[in-house]
């Protein structure tokens, strides 16, 4: 007997040992699961044999034989404290485990080992879970104008009996949806041709999953040769000698464009520059003329609109006006007054010696001799006024006759006619006739 009591743990032991070789497992390397959602792990492992009825399954993490433990017979530790685990039958070899509400922090590595009448360590056959927090989108490149372009969106399916719903927000006008499902993984797949409208555009895919929401944005890069290729300048129009212009191009392209810039003179072009502005100091009449912009990137060019710069001769500056004071205009302003307060009054004193002198002429001249004397000396006298220059001016004629009475001598007696006029000068005019 006590050789038997020796020889019977030898036994078991290379029995036991027999039965490792034949160990076997069926575990995924790797499973992906959304945020919150749940995950399947499926597992069977035996020889099945060898298992016991106190059979139990253990899972630890990161390492197989050091790795803490985070299930156990039912109760969970660890990383997995917060989550719901539910395991198979480990009698019969299923050591399929399910995880409800899993988050980043239940992510890692798991190996699977069995105790009880069997007990082994599934030490090569490692889990990664994985955790992400919304769908995945592909292939997130630049695609070219024209071409016919797939996005895929796709989640983890690590749920079999309650996948999640995924769609697109946008369709991008026409674009066709196809769903696919893996055995670990669903899609649905954006088809549509590439057009430079799309560029810049925002897509969203949502996955759904009773209550929960996953969603991923992405921004569509769309590359295409320049487009709406135009000039915008600053003083175009108007422009005069030894002035300032600066011209400026723009396009819609992506990549962006680089600039070339022309001047056309009749039947000449002239490259001027390059970039997106051209400035033109101190321009003369040779800088008239038509000016466009071509626009350039890998996948082709255009040219602008044509933009004319009329050059005109420029004239003399004109001296400003100099600053008068204000008491100067009112000074100048009085005197002007005063002026045509005088011209008026001249006026008024010419017409009233007019008047006068019409009246005076209208009368017999006067003269301060008497009919008798006149008589006697047989004298004729004849008197004229007038108003040369507007002044009275009286002019007299004397007429001398020989008379009987007289018989000694002719006498020339001369009578001169002392007169007034309306200004008191004295005037004197004398006639003399034989």
């Amino acid at each position: 007997m006590p050789e038997l009591a020796r020889v019977g743990p030898l036994i078991l032991w290379l029995l036991q040992g027999a039965l490792c070789k034949d160990s076997w497992i069926s575990l995924p390397k790797n499973m992906e699961a959304l945020d919150g959602s749940c995950v399947v792990i499926p597992c069977t492992f035996g020889p099945t044999k060898a298992l016991g009825r106190d059979q139990i399954g253990v899972w630890r993490s990161n390492d197989p034989w050091k790795g803490n433990e985070v299930f156990r017979k039912g109760t969970t530790h660890g990383v997995w404290a917060n989550v719901r685990v539910t395991i198979g039958d480990v009698r019969a070899g299923n050591c399929s485990t399910r995880l409800d509400r899993v988050g980043p922090q239940q992510g890692g590595t798991y190996y699977f080992r069995t105790e009880g009448q069997y007990s082994y360590t599934f030490g090569h056959n490692a889990l990664n879970i994985t955790v992400q927090d919304k769908p995945l989108i592909t292939p997130f490149v630049p695609v070219k104008e024209g071409t016919v372009t797939y996005l895929s969106c796709s989640a983890p399916s690590s749920c079999p009996r309650d996948p999640p719903v995924l769609a697109w927000s946008d369709t991008l006008k026409g674009a066709k949806m196809e769903t696919s499902k893996e055995e670990s993984r669903i899609q649905v797949v954006l088809r549509f041709n590439a057009s430079h409208v799309h560029h810049n555009k925002t897509v969203t895919c949502r996955a759904s999953r009773r209550r929960q929401r996953w969603t991923n944005t992405v921004t569509l890069n769309v590359t295409y040769s320049p487009r709406r290729t135009s000039i915008s300048g600053h003083r175009v129009h108007n422009v005069t000698e030894g002035d300032a212009v600066t011209l400026s191009c723009t396009s819609n392209a992506n990549p962006p464009s680089s600039y070339t810039w022309y001047h056309v003179t009749g039947s000449s072009v002239t490259q001027r520059g390059s970039g997106q502005s051209l400035p033109l100091h101190n321009v003369t009449l040779s800088d008239g003329g038509l000016y466009y912009c071509e626009a350039r990137n890998k996948h082709g060019g255009e040219n602008s609109t044509a933009v004319t710069i009329d050059v005109q001769l420029s004239t003399p500056p004109v001296a400003p006006l100099p600053q008068v004071h204000p008491l100067t205009l009112v000074l100048v302003s009085v005197l002007c007054l005063l002026l045509l307060l005088l011209l008026l009054w001249c006026s008024i004193r010419n017409i009233k010696i007019n008047k006068r002198a019409h009246h005076t002429a209208g009368r017999p001249y006067r003269s301060h001799q008497t009919e008798q004397e006149k008589n006697k000396r047989g004298e004729r006298r004849e008197a004229q006024c007038a108003s040369p220059g507007g002044e009275d001016v009286c002019y007299a004629a004397v007429d001398f006759s020989k008379t009987k009475s007289n018989k000694k001598s002719e006498e020339d007696y001369v009578n001169s006619n002392v007169l007034r006029n309306w200004t008191n000068e004295v005037v004197v005019y004398a006639s003399i006739k034989h």
